[in-house]
């Protein structure tokens, strides 16, 4: 719905050849209903391009198979080869000791630090160790490493962000762009935040404006005619045939 709002406002926006200039201002000498309008007009124009790219990367979290299986569509998406562990080794094994099995990882990526590890939700899952390969450390660049939980073998390891297909870099700069996480941990980092911030604010200015423009053009008109008294109507008397 925002990303069908981003492009039908494009075409409600456009004032023509002659006038384009002036929709990208706001005149705060007009009356306030002009001005909400100049103000809707102008911040929607300008955001227009981060807007519709938050409804796109939106897509993926809401419906994240679905986005990668389009993306795979023009540009294969590197996905990480695990077998399911076998359910017929549940309870045949003591349970696999968690400082092994990272120091396992730690020796097939050498220099490597720790980011996080999951544990299997169910029978189907895995153990699995995120080892970051780059300072500072992001899921984007590290490898994953997939065990067994039953046994404790190592399945399987993927090196994310290596050898990279244009579908891999779509995928990896969606959650980036998305909250503003591209700039590092200095004050570029910082910066990026902060506009993402502020630019996270237009939406319900937008939101505020559209909704007084629908009240001065429609609602208010509306209204205006519930609070008028009705004229009596008057009936006449049936005529006996």
């Amino acid at each position: 719905m925002l990303l069908a709002m981003c492009l039908t406002g494009v075409v409600i926006w456009w004032p023509g050849i002659k006038n384009w200039k002036r929709s990208l201002t706001v005149d705060f000498s007009k009356k306030w209903k002009r001005v909400n309008w100049d103000l809707h007009s102008a911040a929607g124009i300008w955001t227009m391009a981060i807007i519709t790219m938050w409804a796109v990367t939106g897509a993926y979290f809401a419906w994240p198979t679905e986005f990668r299986s389009l993306v795979n569509w023009f540009s294969p998406v590197s996905l990480a080869k695990v077998s399911r562990p076998d359910i017929a080794n549940k309870g045949k094994y003591p349970p696999p000791d968690v400082r092994k099995l990272l120091a396992h990882a730690q020796s097939l990526s050498p220099g490597s630090k720790l980011l996080s590890v999951s544990f299997p939700a169910d029978d189907k899952g895995h153990i699995r160790f995120y080892l970051a390969r780059e300072n500072p450390p992001v899921y984007d660049t590290s490898d994953y490493h997939y065990f067994d939980p039953f046994t404790g073998q190592h399945l399987a390891v993927w090196r994310r962000g290596l050898n990279q297909s244009v579908g891999d870099i779509v995928m990896s700069w969606i959650g980036p762009l998305h909250f503003g996480t591209f700039g590092g941990q200095g004050l570029g980092g910082l910066a990026v935040k902060a506009l993402w911030l502020c630019l996270g604010l237009i939406p319900p200015l937008l939101t505020v404006t559209g909704f007084l423009m629908y009240w001065n053009r429609y609602l208010s008109k509306r209204w205006a005619k519930l609070k008028r008294p009705e004229a009596k109507q008057e009936y006449s008397e049936p005529v006996a045939i």
